[in-house]
């Protein structure tokens, strides 16, 4: 599995890529989650947020739990496409427009 933490600045994602959920979770600190800035999908196009009620526990930091909030599959393609561009690397960047 593959995560993706992306960070929006316009119409530029600046990407960081993960090995597992758990790699990702042992990354994160307490500011990440109160500000919410990222967007974390998954190579699936599993678009999680994160949820204190603990209902659905993915993954645990600070008390909070990452839960399934949408699935996008063009954001997903988009990452891993990118992922390979750029030869593999653990960050990134590039523009993404989503077609409606």
């Amino acid at each position: 599995m593959k995560l993706f933490s992306i960070y929006k600045e316009k119409d530029v994602f600046e990407v960081v890529v993960y090995e597992s959920l758990e790699d990702f979770v042992k990354s994160t600190e307490w500011q990440d989650i109160i500000d919410d800035y990222f967007t974390i999908i998954d190579d699936q196009g599993k678009i999680y947020k994160w949820d204190d009620s603990k209902k659905e526990e993915y993954g645990t930091v600070h008390n909070y739990t990452l839960k399934i909030d949408i699935i996008d599959y063009e954001l997903s393609k988009a990452c891993l496409s990118n992922y390979v561009k750029n030869n593999f690397a653990t960050e990134f960047k590039f523009k993404f427009l989503k077609i409606n």
